[in-house]
């Protein structure tokens, strides 16, 4: 009687064994999935930080649109190609287009301009308004239909930038040191205005000594912010 019931309790001995052996290797599988499906795929290369309200128009070759980041550096010093001006699509009031004739006489506020502001307080007809969106109208615009040529703002600006409009030179000889504020260019300037505020621009580039700009490539630039671009609805943006 004693044999067969060492076999029994040796067989189930056996049985345990196997079953906790079956057991922690389901366990060890088990694990070795869960890692291998957890596994941290490959670092992708990280997404351009530029973001859509950080791009600027300019022009190219074949005179599309192109963008530049508004991370643009200090003290840039103008080129030719700078100079050379941006002009509007009459249609959609983004680059190319022909100089329009005005019929009446106003004054036009250049690409010297670095929005100083206090034009503003001395128009006895409240007819300059700030160019918005900043980045596609950077500068401050005279609308040539309210206008009524009294010249009171010239020598408001400190930077030279208003000039009747028949005036207005095609060949600019730069003293050295001034900025031109046109769409295309990118540049940072920081300064403050008139009223004591931060002015941040980055379309600038600075004049060389003797360099010489047309300026009158900004004449068609004012009549478009108010015929097709924002014009005094610029004042609610």
């Amino acid at each position: 009687m004693e044999q067969p019931i060492q076999r029994s309790k040796s067989s189930r001995r056996s049985f345990i064994k196997i079953s906790a052996l079956t057991f922690f290797g389901s366990l060890v599988a088990c694990i070795s999935t869960v890692i291998e499906t957890s596994e941290v795929p490959p670092t992708q290369p990280p997404a351009s930080t530029i973001q859509p309200t950080d791009i600027l128009p300019t022009a190219t070759s074949d005179m599309s649109v192109a963008i530049l980041p508004t991370v643009c550096p200090y003290d840039v010093e103008c080129d030719q190609a700078s100079l050379s001006g941006v002009k509007r699509n009459p249609e959609t009031s983004i680059l190319t287009g022909e100089r329009n004739l005005n019929p009446n006489p106003t004054h036009i506020i250049t690409s010297m301009c670095l929005r100083d502001g206090g034009c503003v307080e001395v128009c006895p007809v409240e007819c300059i308004v700030p160019g918005r969106p900043q980045n596609q109208w950077p500068r401050y615009y005279i609308d040539p239909e309210n206008c009524i040529d009294c010249g009171a703002c010239i020598p408001e600006c400190p930077f030279n930038a208003i000039y009747p409009e028949e005036e207005v030179p095609s060949r600019y000889l730069a003293k050295g040191g001034e900025y031109i504020n046109r769409v295309g260019i990118c540049g940072h300037y920081e300064g403050i205005n008139h009223f004591g505020d931060k002015v941040v621009l980055n379309t600038v580039c600075r004049l060389k000594p003797e360099q010489e700009v047309d300026l009158t490539l900004d004449i068609q630039d004012n009549f478009d912010f108010f015929q097709r671009g924002p014009g005094y609805s610029a004042l609610d943006l």
